[in-house]
């Protein structure tokens, strides 16, 4: 990647992503997870908070 991945994309998609309505979608839907899980697209980890 180049700088601007490197640098400003990851902050971008932190706060587009981050916000407050993603973080409800989120809880709801990674609450019913069980098992063993793999997350395709790790991304910023923005999910790992709402994992049971």
């Amino acid at each position: 990647m180049g700088w601007y991945g490197e640098h400003i994309f990851p902050h971008l998609m932190e706060w587009v992503m981050g916000g407050e309505e993603f973080q409800k979608q989120r809880s709801l839907v990674l609450a019913r997870a069980n098992g063993t899980v793999l997350e395709i697209g790790f991304g910023t980890g923005l999910n790992l908070p709402h994992y049971p």
